[in-house]
């Protein structure tokens, strides 16, 4: 055992690593002096851990690529290196680059070790395989090294956990490398070789390195389970830690399937780590910000913690009225708005007492942050356990798609806490978003105020790239309070490593690359450009170097199942009716959803108007809204082939097969039967608009019962020299004398002139019963206002009044379906409001771009209640 090799790789006058000095050698240990072992995480040309034993005076030092690891199953490759000081055991620091390891050094573990009674080191060594006992601060019990063959230049060995108290199951443990801390000083490797301070790591009774019994830990694995910390499976005794890099999740396009991944709702808000140490609180951002003062509120709860230390991950959300998480309201709040009450869900504890809980499995972690919650009366209103349910993914993110919300995140059950994102964790979204950089702003046009639209982009080996510009979502008290925010942070040039032509406009500002803000989108284009971005607000706890552009991926699953592809949906998704269960094709250039799409870039209608490949990329993303206002009703189109150019025509009868669109014989007035349209799924629709269908009109009935209304409709058609303010106060009349019939009426935009009030039956009606309660309905109200009303269809008589069209409620008769386009000028869209929406909006107000922005930023959908309502004649 000679240090010669050591001293010899090494400058003492440029490296502060120790020398080391003679010493007796200790060929076992004694009661009173154990051999001490030590962990030490190495930053140098390669990441590695270095494992050493004392023996013989020296450190025996073996290199260990992926780190130590508390799975049984997991068989580290331990490269043996040259003997080091046993001074070396302390040292922590950086070594001067162009030295040999040049890099820093952490100190991951210290403790002692020994092996059972009558075992002799020297002869397991030479032998090549050698079982011990480690007594760590976060390595414990019975582990062995084994040498593979003599054929390498450096021996290699086996270094793995035996199966025991100490040891855990599943998925791979990887030890934490640059998210751990140091058992020395509290540090982490990042503030290591920044030269940050020492901390004071406090010693307790629990946290002292046991002496050890030079006995093997016991291997049976029935030890009863208590409520304390060092009761959990896993865990390992470590000082409280002064950071903890939070379990991040990949983006996935599919949710896994089997019992081995859990899943729960994604919230919409700021993660935080809570740090309850004797009752003092800190609350940390991802990006390590204190916002204790922010959320006092939650903090003050927390201090109930005050007789015992641990770490909480969760999230702090605000609620709207209906219990969804508003990330816009959370700003308010941030901002001393509303007064919106804020909620921490907390859904992990990485450490609790004085132990280490991140090796733990998920199930333990859970199990444990329960009782922590449960013991200090913590599971209120302002406190809340995050709720999951094993297994069912596919079911779990079709209900949050329908509730609004944004999606859902997966975790494997069996998984440890490893503060990266490597899978263990996955989010699925509804709808797609994306955190960019804001890099400069174009100047305002016509009366909008502060400024045009925001430029952003993402960072991508080191270069700031454009990913587009974005000017919806932005309301004029925003935009005066970003145009101040971002002139104090403005720069001469342009900070993009690439800046296109359309981001260079006359008055375009740049600004340094420092504010990060969330946006909803509907695609990346080719060009790794937004389509239809809308503005979702700043994310002031993010670190605008780290956003980088997010790549969904299929995820994987341990079960026989195949992952099961998230259905295509809004946020805004409505409660009436589940999503549909179709696996279809996913986006591929030019094709939707299985459906090539020819002339994509060709106008869809003549004038200014959306593409056809735009049309089509609406229809999907409305899909989940539009679905249970046309799913399997008659239907009739207008379809304009050429944008209109050679005329639009409307189509009644089918008789060709189309994907996706079943053929529904009906029989006529005339006695004939004729095939009707039914559109099936996402993809019929889709293939409807490929054959040039600008709008959809629905019977008031479904297929599977074609002679009872399950709807009326009413169609208020103004007369052109009526204004608004008349149309609406009628909408309001009909509404209140529907109610005195104890009915509940819905309205949307009809994208034309006027409104249309929906009343939905539950059980449906026979055709001629709802005819004539609609008939009534209008002949009454044009009876008792005929300066304002009429009921017949005369266009002379409409003069300066509104016709109350009763007429699309019978048999054979169409209306046009919610989120509909309209083949007119400008492209409207028929699109569902609430009743407080009336005085603002006109019956055209709503085109692709402004009913996606709508869309993206209402926190209820208008029409939520339609499906619940139980109403009849």
């Amino acid at each position: 055992m000679s240090l010669i090799q050591y001293k010899r790789k090494r400058n003492f006058k440029r490296t502060s690593e120790p020398a080391g000095a003679a010493r007796s050698r200790r060929t076992a240990p004694s009661p009173s002096k154990p051999l001490a072992f030590v962990v030490q995480l190495h930053h140098a040309s390669h990441i590695h851990h270095d494992f050493r034993l004392e023996f013989n005076g020296v450190l025996k030092s073996w290199a260990v690529p992926k780190g130590p690891s508390l799975d049984p199953k997991d068989k580290r490759l331990a490269v043996e290196v040259e003997d080091h000081p046993l001074e070396y055991g302390s040292f922590e620091g950086t070594i001067p680059q162009g030295q040999y390891g040049g890099g820093t050094v952490m100190l991951w573990d210290t403790g002692t070790w020994s092996v059972a009674q009558g075992v002799d080191i020297a002869k397991a060594l030479a032998a090549g395989s050698i079982r011990f006992t480690l007594h760590g601060a976060k390595l414990k019990g019975d582990w062995k090294l084994v040498r593979m063959k003599r054929s390498q230049s450096k021996p290699q060995w086996l270094l793995f956990k035996e199966r025991d108290d100490y040891a855990i199951g599943g998925p791979k443990w990887k030890s934490p490398e640059t998210t751990d801390h140091s058992v020395k000083t509290a540090r982490t490797i990042e503030e290591i070789t920044a030269g940050v301070k020492p901390r004071k790591v406090r010693p307790s009774p629990a946290a002292a390195v046991p002496a050890p019994d030079h006995t093997p830990a016991p291997r049976s694995s029935k030890t009863p389970r208590t409520t304390t910390s060092t009761a959990i499976r896993g865990s390992v005794q470590a000082p409280f830690p002064p950071t903890v890099s939070p379990q991040l999740c990949l983006l996935s396009t599919t949710v896994p399937s089997g019992d081995d991944w859990q899943h729960e709702v994604k919230f919409d808000g700021y993660r935080i780590m809570a740090f309850a140490r004797d009752g003092d609180i800190r609350l940390i951002t991802r990006g390590g910000k204190d916002w204790t003062s922010k959320f006092q509120s939650v903090a003050d709860a927390l201090a109930s913690l005050s007789d015992t230390s641990a770490v909480i991950d969760g999230e702090l959300v605000a609620l709207d009225d209906h219990g969804i998480s508003s990330f816009q309201k959370l700003q308010e709040a941030l901002k001393g708005g509303d007064g919106t009450p804020l909620v921490y869900f907390a859904f992990d504890l990485p450490y609790l007492g004085t132990r280490d809980l991140r090796p733990c499995t998920l199930k333990d972690r859970q199990a444990a942050l329960e009782r922590l919650l449960t013991t200090h009366k913590l599971t209120g209103n302002l406190i809340r356990l995050s709720e999951h349910i094993d297994g069912e993914g596919k079911e779990v993110a079709s209900h949050a798609c329908r509730l609004h919300l944004e999606g859902i995140v997966s975790k494997r059950v069996d998984s440890p806490y490893s503060g990266s994102r490597n899978g263990d964790w996955i989010k699925v979204r509804c709808s797609n978003r994306q955190e960019l950089v804001i890099g400069g702003f174009t100047k305002p046009k016509n009366s909008r105020v502060g400024l045009g639209s925001l430029l952003l982009g993402h960072f991508a080996k080191g270069s700031f790239t454009y990913a587009g510009k974005v000017g919806a979502g932005l309301d004029d008290a925003l935009l005066k309070s970003l145009t101040s925010r971002l002139s104090r942070i403005e720069q001469p040039k342009s900070p993009f490593a690439s800046t296109p032509p359309e981001a260079r406009q006359s008055g375009t500002r740049w600004v340094k690359p420092n504010l990060v803000a969330e946006v909803s989108f509907t695609e990346w284009t080719r060009d790794g450009r937004l389509r239809h971005p809308v503005f979702l607000g700043l994310r002031e706890d993010k670190d605008a170097s780290q956003v980088v552009r997010e790549k969904p991926r299929a995820a994987k699953s341990n079960s026989a199942k195949a992952a099961t592809p998230l259905p295509k949906a809004s946020r805004k998704k409505p409660s009436r009716s589940e999503p549909s269960s179709d696996t279809l094709p996913k986006f591929d250039g030019d094709t939707i959803q299985g459906i090539r799409i020819s002339h994509p870039d060709r106008k869809a209608h003549e004038g200014a108007s959306p593409t056809k490949l735009d049309l089509a990329r609406y229809y999907e993303w409305v899909w989940p809204l539009i679905e249970p206002c046309i799913k399997d009703r008659p239907i009739s189109t207008v379809r304009c082939p050429d944008a209109g150019k050679a005329g639009c025509f409307f189509q009644k009868h089918f008789d060709r097969p189309i994907q996706g669109v079943a053929q529904v014989p009906i029989t006529e007035s005339a006695g004939k039967k004729r095939n009707y349209a039914a559109i099936e799924s996402l993809q019929g629709l889709i293939a409807l608009v490929q054959f040039n269908t600008l709008e959809f009109h629905a019977w008031g009935c479904t297929t599977a019962d074609i002679e009872h209304a399950d709807r009326i409709v009413l169609d208020l058609d103004p007369g052109p020299d009526v204004e608004w303010k008349q149309v609406a106060a009628a909408a309001r009349t009909i509404r209140a004398r529907l109610a005195q019939d104890k009915l509940e009426s819905f309205v949307m935009t009809s994208g034309g002139k006027g409104l249309h009030i929906i009343v939905p039956l539950n059980p449906p009606a026979p055709w001629d019963q709802a005819k004539t309660y609609a008939h009534t309905i209008a002949s009454e109200l044009a009876a008792a206002d005929p300066d304002h009303l009429v009921a017949v269809m005369s266009k002379a008589k409409r003069q300066g009044r509104i016709f109350i069209d009763y007429l699309r409620t019978q048999r054979g008769a169409t209306s046009i379906v919610p989120y509909s386009t309209r083949a007119r000028e400008g492209m409207p869209i028929a699109m569902p409001i609430s009743w407080d929406q009336l005085p603002r909006v006109r019956g055209n107000t709503f085109t692709l771009e402004s009913a996606r922005r709508t869309i993206a930023k209402r926190a209820k959908d208008p029409w939520a209640t339609m499906a619940k309502a139980r109403q009849s004649l």
